[in-house]
């Protein structure tokens, strides 16, 4: 019996080592098959993408990791950029052909491999075309492979701006102080993704566009001082707390770009200002508030952060949170006490299914009373990620440690003006 059972497993081990040469040996023959494939897709669809293109040469430098290959049309028609991308919805590698034309603006956009299980090539071929590098749209349903494109045509655009000899557009500028200017309007997929807001007619001359993240936490605006461009962050308040020139100069101390700030405060109304009473009237608590009329909005307009409204309560605070859970924006609020104590918890909005069936989407959990009542008890310093944890749900579990960061950061630093 044991020499029966060496036996099998010796057999079974060149079962073994046999099947895997075999593979090794298909894998060396298909691998040149399907790369050549996919160059050759690639190079077919340069005349697509770049019309009236005569004669490419092929341009050399330290690109960004999306972009495989650039081109320059020696006639002066454009650029062609082979990209390629792994950051969509489900990590396998997303190739494409992209062409721009002398003008800046996207001639055409070919995906030729397609791995993602949402949308379509059609669909994203469509949203790019005619758009430039400042382009905001997204395809519903597909926000982090909408972003994933969108970053690798950026990438591409960064090529082209630093070859082509054209000056970036203001939008474009703006675009790559994302980042500086409000780091927490990061999505889900940790993406920023702006929407132009139209211009009040009532707007000052100053400001010439206005942006508004997805995570709807406040806004950036582009303003011209003395023939100068210089962009503006402010919160959900509708306060600015940052002025950089297009440069990536921080001009926020300085005086000279006050009134360009007053002009920005006066183009747009807060975030915040509708429902409130509506709101509170859900998080009354009889040690904390009586009514809603009771309470008293806190100006809370020095820093960037993720709240979007605070109202000073008759013990405590009550603090309104907004960040990108799974299907769009996640409202919460928390009312806490003098003490630190969590005296109150809400969901005040959430979009986290997707699919008719709730019971089959973990984020909605973050709308069940069972989960508020996680609260009970707990203080500023004893909510920790199990507390936040929605198992299944990384979004939107995301989504709530975001919030509860900045609550804690807007209480230790309203607390401590209070008490200063």
């Amino acid at each position: 019996m044991k020499k029966d059972t060496i036996k099998s497993i010796v057999v079974l081990s060149c079962i073994c080592l046999v099947v895997a040469i075999l593979l090794s040996g298909v894998n060396a023959i298909t691998d040149p098959i399907i790369k050549n494939a996919a160059a050759n897709a690639a190079s077919s669809a340069y005349g697509d993408v770049l019309p009236g293109a005569s004669e490419l040469e092929e341009i050399t430098g330290e690109f960004p990791e999306t972009v495989k290959k650039a081109l320059k049309d020696k006639g002066g028609k454009g650029f062609i950029f082979e990209l390629a991308t792994k950051n969509g919805y489900t990590k396998n590698e997303i190739a494409m052909v992209l062409g721009i034309g002398a003008d800046g603006v996207i001639t055409k956009l070919d995906i030729t491999v397609y791995p993602e299980s949402k949308g379509s090539e059609a669909d994203f071929e469509a949203l790019f075309a005619g758009k430039t590098a400042d382009m905001t749209d997204v395809i519903a349903g597909t926000t982090i492979t909408s972003n994933a494109l969108k970053a690798a045509v950026k990438d591409a655009y960064d090529v082209y701006y630093e070859y082509a000899g054209v000056e970036k557009s203001d939008e474009q500028k703006l675009a790559d102080l994302y980042e500086v200017l409000m780091p927490e309007a990061k999505d889900k997929s940790g993406a920023y993704s702006f929407t132009a807001v139209e211009l009040p007619t009532d707007a000052p001359a100053s400001i010439t566009s206005i942006y508004k993240p997805s995570t709807e936490i406040g806004y950036l605006m582009i303003a011209k001082v003395n023939d100068l461009s210089v962009a503006m962050a402010l919160n959900a308040y509708g306060k600015v707390y940052a002025v950089y020139d297009l440069d990536g100069n921080d001009l926020s101390g300085d005086s000279a770009y006050d009134s360009v700030k007053s002009d920005a405060e006066n183009a747009i109304p807060s975030i915040y200002e509708a429902n409130n009473d509506e709101i509170l009237d859900l998080m009354i608590k009889e040690e904390v508030i009586s009514s809603a009329s009771d309470a008293q909005k806190v100006d809370f307009s020095a820093v960037s952060s993720r709240v979007v409204a605070v109202y000073k309560l008759k013990n405590g605070n009550a603090y309104i949170a907004n960040a990108d859970g799974y299907g769009g924006v996640l409202t919460v609020c928390y009312v806490i006490n003098s003490k630190g104590e969590i005296v109150n918890y809400a969901t005040l909005q959430h979009s986290e299914r997707d699919n008719e069936y709730a019971a089959l989407d973990y984020g909605t959990v973050i709308g069940f009373n069972s989960y508020a009542k996680r609260f009970d008890g707990k203080t500023t310093s004893s909510i920790d990620d199990d507390t936040l944890l929605i198992a299944g749900s990384t979004f939107t579990t995301n989504a709530t440690k975001a919030c509860w960061e900045s609550i804690k950061a807007a209480n230790e630093i309203i607390n401590g003006e209070v008490q200063g």
